[in-house]
């Protein structure tokens, strides 16, 4: 996920369906084309007959050769060849408005000029579209996928899938879940142990401390910028000025716990637990909350910037808050 000019976070792949309706449970979503990126080009002229399923498995159906539709030209610089109607498609002539008339011509400057280059082979699904299923051709591009309806009427066979609709329900309403959301289940004494201990301005940035044991402890302006501390056990703690800048916290618990100005940007904090806890001046910016408990914590004036919520929901769209929205979502499977 982009989030500046040179600024990105590892996001979790996108559970959004490339073509037809949105809650389709079974077709192919932008995840399932992640499996298929360097899968080998087709031969020119040969029809397309190839399936994708949601899991990015790859079958051919014979049957699929009756709709006619055929590999097209090569890109060299991706390795992959566009289909026959897309090729047709970025490269029509027809109505263009320019200067003030109405002209016939070339409808783009180049034909990768609104969709990049390709970046899949062309698969077919049988897709869902107004509650429907059809078979659809879909392929993706640098900027767009597009798509091939064969019952669709002419001039509305090929299309382009709405990218920025996908964009927004990946980013601000479904589940975040990112690849290691499952907390570890920690035994007492498999984790560094700091119980009970005084530490003032300790670093601890980038270090691996699964299940770490902090309970008791008074941390004084600690450092835990990008650690990874699934399952750190922070229970009734004091923590002055504590960082969490891109750390891990999944399954951490923070139960009866004292946080003064905790920054958590861009944590992430998977069913984290903050049963009983304070957090005085809490920063959640980017913060990754699906399914921790704060829903006992005293939280006093906080900070929600783009943070998903207990709930799973994104505090951008909730009133730039997550105080409304502190029932936790089951993340993942143990």
């Amino acid at each position: 996920m982009q989030l500046g000019d040179r600024e990105y976070a590892q996001f979790f792949p996108a559970d959004v369906v490339v073509a037809g309706d949105l809650d389709d449970p079974t077709s192919p979503t932008y995840r399932s084309m992640n499996a298929v990126l360097g899968d080998a080009p087709g031969n020119t002229g040969d029809l397309i007959t190839a399936r994708l399923s949601r899991d990015g498995g790859v079958t051919y159906d014979p049957s699929l050769a009756a709709l006619g539709v055929t590999v097209g030209p090569l890109v060299p610089a991706t390795n992959h060849a566009i289909a026959t109607p897309f090729w047709e498609f970025m490269t029509s002539d027809g109505p263009v408005f320019e200067e003030g008339q109405l002209l016939s011509g070339q409808l783009f400057p180049s034909p990768y000029f609104a969709t990049g280059l390709p970046i899949t082979e062309a698969y077919w699904a049988d897709v869902l579209v107004d509650r429907e299923a059809q078979p659809v051709l879909f392929q993706c591009f640098e900027r767009r996928c597009l798509t091939y309806t064969p019952q669709n009427e002419p001039g509305w066979q090929v299309e382009a899938g709405n990218v920025g609709l996908h964009y927004s329900v990946w980013r601000y309403e479904t589940i975040a879940r990112a690849p290691d959301s499952t907390p570890p289940d920690c035994l007492p004494g498999t984790g560094p142990i700091y119980t009970g201990r005084e530490l003032r301005q300790p670093v601890f940035a980038g270090l691996s401390l699964e299940c770490a044991d902090f309970s008791g402890s008074l941390l004084v302006q600690p450092n835990f910028t990008g650690a990874d501390l699934r399952g750190a056990d922070f229970r009734d703690a004091h923590l002055q000025q504590p960082v969490f800048q891109g750390a891990v916290l999944n399954g951490a618990a923070f139960d009866g716990a004292t946080l003064v100005l905790p920054a958590f940007e861009r944590a992430t904090l998977v069913e984290a637990d903050f049963t009983d806890a304070t957090l005085r001046l809490p920063q959640f910016v980017g913060t990754y909350l699906a399914g921790a408990d704060l829903r006992s914590a005293e939280i006093i004036a906080p900070a929600f910037v783009n943070a998903i919520c207990p709930d799973g929901s994104n505090s951008n769209r909730t009133g730039g808050t997550c105080l409304g929205n502190l029932d936790p979502v089951a993340v993942g499977a143990r």
